[in-house]
């Protein structure tokens, strides 16, 4: 992650979480992965921004997000569309 915020992020089958948490730590930001969140990933992304990132990396495997103050928690889509929320 660049001072712009901007991500270069290459993974060849590295399990989700992994992903989210290596992410969440170059960009400095509270990214919680619920319970049902799992998988693996494979991405070579550039020059894209933080948002581009996280869309990719979790619309690729079926997941959503929200985003609530200074968290942003991933949720299956069918969770999120359930109302699903984790305390």
């Amino acid at each position: 992650v660049s001072d712009g915020n901007r991500v270069e992020l290459h993974v060849e089958g590295q399990e989700v979480t992994l992903v989210l948490k290596l992410l969440g730590l170059k960009a400095q930001r509270n990214i919680v992965a619920g319970r049902n969140v799992s998988g693996t990933v494979s991405e070579d992304l550039y020059d894209v921004d933080f948002y581009e990132a996280l869309d990719e990396i979790l619309h690729a495997n079926g997941f959503c997000y929200r985003e609530e103050g200074n968290f942003i928690t991933v949720y299956t889509a069918e969770e999120l569309a359930q109302g699903t929320r984790y305390e």
